[in-house]
This record gives structure tokens, sequence and C-alpha cells, in this order.
């Protein structure tokens, strides 16, 4: 109770009432000319002082214990909150890409190995930006920065909530779309392209962002690293048919 300070102002308050009511009463059981029965009635606030007096020790200790437990649970509450945080702070270290805000490489690894040996139905999509050497060595790497941050973007719209978008390497992006097939991906991949041409167009870039991808469905291969081959030479022969069509 002396650690509670709430308890213990309970306490001495209850002590003090219940104490001038003794009082009270007590005085009256001296005066002469008191009856036998209020007497007695003195008597008996001696008796009710007592109990109430007990009942007010176990109630006030009662509530200490609340107290202090409830005190260790907001301490082990914030320290878990803490902890929780810290563990966010150091997974999304691990696991994101800290320019783009997409996942990083090393969480593609695993989620494909899960996805894998888990025979999830799935489409896998290998993405790269066309020319962002030439705009990181023409406008600068601060443009480069925002053609990467752009395109992450368009693609993360383009994906649902048990999609993944991965920055599998400088301008490359893995994209994992669960239980959609090839030419879903590669309509909503289109569309995609499109909006980063139109975007760029009405941001006032100055160079025009494209990408190019390949798609492969998880039935075609029987591992996830020939699945991710299979991906990355489709994209880079819309790449070169791209650059011949340019010549």
């Amino acid at each position: 109770i002396l650690r509670d300070r709430s308890s213990l102002r309970f306490h001495v308050g209850i002590q003090f009432v219940l104490y001038v009511y003794l009082v009270l009463n007590l005085l009256g059981y001296y005066v002469p000319s008191n009856s036998v029965f209020l007497k007695f009635w003195g008597i008996k606030s001696a008796v009710f002082v007592f109990i109430g007096l007990n009942i007010c020790i176990v109630y006030t200790m009662r509530m200490s214990r609340l107290n202090l437990y409830r005190r260790k649970m907001r301490e082990e509450w914030t320290t878990m909150l803490a902890d929780k945080e810290e563990e966010e702070r150091l997974w999304t270290l691990a696991y994101v890409d800290a320019l783009t805000g997409c996942y990083n490489r090393h969480l593609a690894g695993q989620v494909l190995e899960k996805y894998s040996a888990a025979s999830k139905d799935y489409c896998l999509c290998f993405v790269d930006l066309d020319h962002l050497k030439t705009a990181n060595d023409k406008f600068g790497h601060q443009e480069g920065d925002r053609y990467l941050k752009t395109t992450a973007s368009a693609l993360t719209a383009a994906a649902r909530d048990e999609d993944y978008v991965f920055r599998y390497g400088g301008d490359e992006f893995l994209l994992l779309f669960s239980e959609k097939n090839c030419s879903q991906v590669t309509d909503l991949l289109k569309d995609t392209g499109e909006k980063l041409k139109q975007y760029s167009s009405d941001k006032n870039f100055p160079f025009i962002m494209s990408i190019s991808f390949g798609v492969a469905q998880c039935s075609v291969a029987e591992t996830a690293e020939e699945l991710l081959s299979l991906a990355d030479r489709r994209m880079y022969e819309q790449k070169r048919g791209k650059d011949r069509r340019k010549r």
C-alpha cells in the first residue's frame, strides 16, 4: 500500500472518515444522560469501525496489487512494442530496397523457394528498365533514381496485396503474381508500360520511360531457378526486338 500512492490516499481517507465517525459516536457514549440503548449503539459503532477498517485494508491491498500488475503490464506492453518496432526496422533493413521501397533480391529467393516447395500456382515476370544507363549518363543519377522510383510505383500499383514486387538488381525488377496466367500478366505489364510512357510525358521527364519484360508460368519449369532464367531470356528477347525496330 505504501508503494501505491493512489491506494495509500484512499486508505488514509477511509481511516480518517472511520475515525471521525467513531469519535462522534463514542462522545455520546460518555454523556451521563444517555440511555443504555445509546451506549450499546456506541459499542456497535466501534465494532462497525473495526470491521470497516479491516475491509478497507483488504480492499486497498487488492487495489494496490491490481495497480502494480497494471503498471507491470504497461511496462511489458511498452517493451513489447519497442521490440516489435525494432524487429520491423531490422526486417525492413534486411528485405526492403531503400530507394524504391520494393522487396529486395534476398527476399525474392526465399519467396520463390517457399512457393516452389508448396507447389503454388504463380506467374513470374522479369522486368528491365529501358535505357536507364543513358538517363544516368545524360541527365544525372538523380533523374535515374526518379526513373527507378517511378517505375517501382507503377509496378506496385499493378500488383495486388497477394503479389510481390522485388527490385532484383540495378535496373531489374521481379514480379510474382499468384494464380495469374501469362496472358493476364502480359496485358497488365503492357498497360503499365503505356502508363509509364504517358506519365513521363505528363510529368516533363527529360526522357521517355519504358520497360521490357519476360513472363513465365511456374508449370513450364521444374525449379524456381529455371523459371527465373526463362523469364530473364524472354525479357532480353523483347528488349533486343525493340532495339532492332529502332535501327
